[in-house]
């Protein structure tokens, strides 16, 4: 049975990643995709054989318990994704700290949806992370075609990040929430963000304040000194243009 949830959950992810590839073709999207999967699978070997310990099997073991609670009680679960101050729950599980339990309920929804399985929601998890630097990548892309190269080097093939960014870990779903806010604020700034790009917008920066809220601490002033430099450029465009119409 095991055997039939990884073929469907493989056909799965394959097929959702051939949908995204044909929304815009580019040949480093499976090298990519696949070195992202590949880097959690090994992140999971390595605590599981290696350290024989850690903090991803410990979450996952968390998400487990919580997966469980949600088939015997499904109001009760939805109920502790939303409060959980005072949950009798909290005593069953290993974290109980906020960004860590944050995490916890998190995977606890893909420990469902993947029946419990450990190396399907770690493939699951780099595919998201994946994704968010996938988005990030072809935004740079289409405004700077000459820093393609660049562009693939920082976000999809530089070794520490795509490991320490797979898996069943809390940089993951961080670095993917990360990225997106990144990749939409520049659509915005350069006014071809859509509609629905302020929902993933707010979202992303959801989660990652849930899991790494001192990202953020670097990455507003960032994100600030951007939009006034864009800004700057634009009303200076202006200037420039109301000049040469008075002469």
């Amino acid at each position: 049975m095991i055997a039939v949830y990884y073929c469907v959950h493989i056909i799965t992810l394959l097929g959702v990643g051939y949908w995204l590839y044909r929304q815009r073709p580019d040949s480093l999207f499976w090298p990519g995709l696949i070195l992202k999967i590949c880097a959690g699978v090994v992140l999971g070997l390595l605590y599981r054989f290696h350290y024989q310990s850690g903090d991803t099997l410990l979450f996952f073991q968390d998400a487990i318990f919580l997966s469980k609670k949600c088939f015997e009680s499904p109001v009760d679960y939805l109920h502790f994704l939303w409060n959980d101050e005072g949950s009798p729950w909290l005593t069953g599980l290993t974290y109980s700290q906020y960004r860590s339990l944050f995490f916890v309920k998190a995977i606890s929804l893909v420990a469902i949806f993947t029946f419990q399985q450990y190396g399907l929601a770690a493939a699951w998890c780099s595919f998201l992370s994946f994704m968010g630097c996938w988005l990030l990548y072809r935004t740079l892309c289409a405004r700077w075609p000459e820093g393609r190269v660049a562009a693939a080097i920082g976000f999809l093939f530089f070794p520490s990040l795509v490991f320490w960014s797979s898996g069943l870990i809390k940089e993951s779903l961080a670095v993917a929430g990360l990225m997106a806010l990144t990749a939409i604020l520049l659509r915005a700034l350069w006014g071809k963000a859509r509609p629905v790009e302020v929902f993933l917008f707010v979202f992303s920066g959801w989660i990652v304040w849930g899991l790494k809220y001192y990202w953020l601490a670097v990455w507003l002033p960032v994100a600030i000194a951007q939009e006034v430099y864009q800004a700057s450029k634009v009303q200076a465009r202006s200037g420039m243009q109301v000049a040469v119409d008075l002469a």
